[in-house]
């Protein structure tokens, strides 16, 4: 998607795009390769067979070329590992319905006739890929006949009822190429037939060489198209000798639809060669556009449709000789819009996808004190998103605010700066709506004075076991003018202010217990300032008589350089790591930025079980589907009870579903009084409540501010943030109290 000012991407779709676009795409050595006179069938039973379900089995040598069966019934998972396939028969490929077929490496399948096949009898088929596998699947030359890239097909008699579905997703990249038959489509898609084209796809589709029809993906009768989320779809015909055309995209017949939503790229060229009817999209209906972008060009013109723009959505369109300077933007009013019959003619259309909001109150300037506090606010309606944001160079470039002990509510109407410091002196501060508005910015000023009030921020909690050798806790950092005097004004004897170190010094021999300790800070300039520690002494472990006591073992290095010491998640970082329950993205890399996927969090839920149960992880990475071992794991020890879109982001509520039942309901006793429907945007009726409400009272959670303690559910989670909870499971004293 482009914003107003985004310059516009130009590619050529003219029959040159035929070439390029898969020439730039070489296909890789295949594992193994077969040649054969049959159809390669997966079965019911989960075993790959000759033509049929009563045919040979030949699992095991498709296996050993690269094609294998994983799964359970209705549920079969057929993973194709730079696996190519050629044969004779009218289908190269088919497979039983709910099956899922995981692309790794390059893959190739090419028939006489088509290279996959997915009918009515088999049903609702799924291509996929987590490592941008790939799968080349090619019509052949069969005389007399269709010989279709992928085709697919209702083989009802009566035509009635649902016919063959296709959905292509994940970052599964799918080459499917006509043949030189009668018909010869890249992707056919049959009478009540469906395809789904969805997630971070990329389908290439190119007709072939035919004496009638080539084109790229071709829809009859009832026949619906679907592409969404951040899919990539090129469409290309190919060379028809008729007057049947060579159409990029043709959804004409009868009753078919045409959506494309989200952030899907939509690019379809009809060619020159051949026949005269070669349009970029031909359709008999509205496409509806609710988000994307779709460019279409063909020497007979470049639509013969309109489009339908929803009401409040913002749009461009493009209607020149070259794909630049396009007009807008406009806003929808849901009416249909006729799209302008050229010939050679860019024809081009893009939706945001995302409704303006109405802005009543824009923030305001701040003006405080070095320390202080600052609050901005937004109001308005139609708001699906907010995201605050700052500037250090008068607006040129934002940076986003992020969830810390110093920003909170980041991603609501209401941000709360703390503890502000005078570099922020002369920032703007805007919040972005809907991902793509922003509010007028105000300018954040801090007023600087010779004496400044004291502040002391630094560790709240520290854990020692019984018989503990003399120790420091962390260090304190104490700011203000004139500096200031550090006093105890609470706490044990043996837990002292060290002023030179600006830590407490605990010396040896305290009992098992909690010793509260405050510090409080002074000046002379109002306020002064407190803070809260907390010592908890745990019973030590007796070594067995007449054996020495073990020496604890040196625990590894900390290895990730992208989480410094001073940021405020360090410390769970690091605890998390050495427990063996977290991970860096590479070596040394944490990505504490990244949203947390459903994949990690049920990682996390499966180790910090395992932890807790056996006091070790021996969980590891399995081989392809690198979860599956924690999937099965939380699934046998009743962690989960359901699968995931296990590469997706995970929500706030979907991991806290894992992490509720990751450790067992003694080891998440309530202390919080949280009553039922007091979480604000947890009603009791949501689908997590009950594990979002058992965490908060646990003293996992206490929501993204300490006001409302509000949850924001579907929202997702940063791997630091994810931290600091797993501290909290696994070290009931770093636990939050709190009362609502």
């Amino acid at each position: 998607m482009i914003t107003k000012t985004k310059k516009l991407l130009s590619i050529l779709l003219t029959a040159a795009l035929v070439a390029s676009l898969f020439a730039a795409m070489p296909l890789a050595a295949n594992a193994g390769s077969v040649t054969g006179d049959y159809i390669l069938f997966l079965h019911t039973d989960g075993k790959l067979r000759k033509n049929n379900g009563s045919g040979e089995d030949i699992t095991a040598a498709m296996s050993a070329a690269g094609a294998t069966v994983s799964g359970s019934a209705g549920q079969w998972v057929l993973t194709l590992n730079n696996f190519s396939f050629e044969t004779t028969a009218n289908y190269a490929l088919k497979a039983t319905t709910g099956t899922t077929i995981i692309l790794t490496g390059d893959n190739t399948i090419t028939s006489s006739w088509h290279g996959m096949g997915i009918t009515s009898d088999s049903g609702s088929i799924t291509i996929t890929s987590s490592s941008a596998g790939r799968l080349n699947a090619f019509g052949g030359d069969k005389v007399g006949s269709a010989s279709n890239g992928i085709d697919i097909v209702n083989t009802s008699t009566t035509y009635v009822g649902s016919g063959a579905s296709l959905t292509i997703d994940g970052n599964a990249t799918v080459n499917a190429t006509g043949g030189n038959a009668t018909d010869s489509d890249g992707i056919h898609v049959g009478d009540r037939s469906s395809l789904t084209i969805t997630g971070s796809a990329t389908v290439n589709a190119t007709g072939g060489s035919a004496e009638r029809s080539s084109r790229g993906i071709r829809a009859v009768s009832y026949a619906s198209i679907t592409i969404s989320g951040s899919a990539t779809v090129n469409a290309v015909g190919g060379s028809s000798a008729s007057n049947y055309g060579s159409i990029g995209l043709d959804t004409k017949s009868t009753g078919c639809t045409l959506t494309i939503s989200d952030n899907a790229v939509v690019k379809a060229a009809g060619t020159s060669a051949g026949g005269i009817a070669n349009y970029g999209i031909s359709y008999n209906n509205s496409i509806e556009l609710s988000g994307g972008e779709v460019t279409a060009i063909g020497n007979s013109g470049a639509f013969t449709t309109t489009y339908t723009v929803p009401s409040g959505y913002t749009y461009w369109t493009n209607t020149t000789a070259t794909e630049t300077g396009a007009s807008g933007p406009f806003t929808g009013d849901g009416s249909t819009t006729t799209v302008a019959y050229l010939k050679d003619r860019y024809a081009r259309i893009e939706v945001s996808g995302k409704i303006p909001p109405v802005i009543t109150a824009h923030p305001q300037p701040q003006t405080i004190v070095p320390g202080g506090t600052a609050n901005f606010s937004v109001t308005a309606t139609g708001v699906t998103s907010y995201q605050w944001q700052y500037s250090e160079d008068n607006g040129s470039t934002w940076k986003v605010f992020e969830n810390n002990q110093n920003y909170s509510n980041v991603t609501t109407a209401n941000l709360t700066f703390k503890e502000v410091d005078d570099a922020w002196n002369g920032r703007l501060i805007r919040c972005l709506l809907n991902d793509i508005y922003p509010t007028d910015s105000a300018i954040l000023t801090i007023t600087v004075s010779p004496a400044n009030a004291p502040t002391i921020i630094g560790p709240s909690a520290m854990p020692l076991k019984e018989g503990y050798a003399a120790t420091s806790s962390g260090a304190f950092t104490i700011t203000g003018d004139p500096a200031p005097t550090v006093t105890k004004t609470l706490g044990d004897a043996k837990i002292t202010w060290n002023d030179a170190s600006k830590k407490l010094d605990i010396a040896a021999g305290l009992a098992e217990g909690v010793y509260p300790v405050t510090l409080k800070a002074t000046n002379g300039n109002a306020p002064d300032a407190t803070l809260n520690f907390t010592l908890t002494v745990t019973a030590g472990e007796e070594p067995p008589e007449d054996e020495p006591p073990d020496t604890p073992p040196t625990p590894a290095p900390f290895p990730f350089t992208d989480v410094p010491q001073s940021a405020w998640y360090y410390y769970d970082v690091k605890n998390a790591y050495e427990m063996g329950l977290i991970n860096g993205k590479t070596a040394t890399l944490f990505a504490p930025n990244d949203n947390l996927t459903y994949a990690e969090a049920v990682k996390l839920a499966a180790c910090m079980h395992q932890k807790y149960t056996t006091g070790s992880v021996t969980l590891a990475n399995a081989s392809p589907i690198w979860y599956q071992s924690f999937v099965d794991y939380a699934k046998a020890n009743s962690i989960i009870i359901k699968d995931y879109n296990w590469s997706a982001q995970a929500t706030r509520a979907g991991y806290m579903e894992m992490f509720a039942y990751a450790l067992p309901d003694s080891a998440l006793a309530a202390f919080n009084s949280v009553p039922d429907g007091s979480i604000p945007d947890v009603p009791m009726t949501h689908p997590q409540a009950a594990a979002i409400y058992k965490l908060y009272r646990a003293g996992i959670l206490q929501g993204v501010d300490t006001v409302t303690h509000s949850c924001n559910p579907g929202s997702n989670i940063r791997r630091s943030e994810v931290a600091a909870i797993l501290t909290r499971m696994m070290d009931p004293t770093e636990r939050v109290s709190f009362g609502m």
